[in-house]
């Protein structure tokens, strides 16, 4: 998994099984951390993952994440934006998430065999995942780079980066802001000034 900071790149030690899909996922849809926890999974057959029901669907040939707004998950109430939308996964990373997708669903498997959830993103204990445990792991995580800088960046921070990344290609910044989920355009303009006033201001020390 690559940390893009729009500064640092960075190889992230992986230490646990549900952080490679997290990670995974908050980096290449930009969703938050909270609509992330708040997906759900429903029937799934590790030998026809393309069948699988619930908020990860594969529809004509493209993987598509849903952020459905659910009231009773109380990761989600907590974030700014309760805007459902549907995020699709490029082609070219069809193959990559689903080894990803697969090598975590067989891990959770055996970890819900006593615990039922509703939940597809699990914690090492076979609990619901939680913002608190996630962004703590994600600091351990970092910790364990040890690269100057990177320790005060959160898992927020995918989001910023795939904004800023999705712009600097040329994608429409109305279609980027629908991705994110942000109600005003605004918002979405503040993140890219935001993140090449950090560039610029790297390359100019």
């Amino acid at each position: 998994i690559v940390l893009v900071t729009g500064v640092q790149t960075c190889a992230l030690p992986i230490s646990t099984k549900y952080e490679r899909l997290l990670y995974f996922i908050l980096e290449r849809t930009g969703i938050r951390v909270g609509e992330c926890l708040g997906l759900k999974i429903e029937n799934y057959d590790l030998d026809n993952l393309r069948d699988m029901k619930g908020d990860i669907i594969f529809n004509n040939g493209r993987w598509l994440v849903k952020v459905v707004w659910r009231p009773e998950n109380e990761f989600f109430c907590r974030t700014k934006s309760h805007r459902s939308r549907v995020i699709e996964l490029k082609g070219t990373e069809t193959y990559a998430f689903e080894i990803i997708l697969s090598n975590y669903l067989k891990w959770r498997k055996k970890k819900m065999l006593k615990k039922g959830s509703q939940w597809l993103m699990i914690s090492s204990r076979g609990t619901q995942l939680t913002q608190n445990v996630a962004y703590s792991q994600f600091k351990r995580t970092l910790a364990r780079c040890e690269l100057n800088g990177m320790i005060t960046h959160t898992l927020h921070h995918y989001r910023h980066t795939l904004a800023t990344n999705e712009l600097l290609k040329g994608t429409p910044i109305e279609f980027v802001s629908k991705m994110l989920g942000h109600r005003k355009l605004k918002t979405t303009q503040e993140i890219y000034v935001r993140s090449e006033e950090r560039r610029v201001g790297k390359e100019c020390m």
